[in-house]
């Protein structure tokens, strides 16, 4: 069974974990580190994306992230 509470949850996680590196990207120093925090960031927001479309029922949106599917 579902429990939603965990899923908004989890996805608060992701999205605060978005934000940890968007900050980090911003202080950094050098370019490799600020590269490194964007790389992150983005592929938490991709996850956070795809667990709220999930969440919303959303399955339009959801099918832009399906680049690896088979259809």
């Amino acid at each position: 069974m579902l429990n939603e509470e965990l899923i908004y949850r989890a996805h608060g996680m992701l999205l605060d974990r978005v934000n940890y590196y968007d900050k980090q990207a911003k202080e950094a120093n050098s370019h490799s580190v600020k590269m490194s925090a964007i790389s992150s960031a983005t592929a938490y927001k991709s996850a956070y994306d795809i667990l709220w479309y999930a969440i919303n029922n959303n399955e339009e949106c959801l099918k832009e992230f399906d680049y690896y599917g088979t259809d």
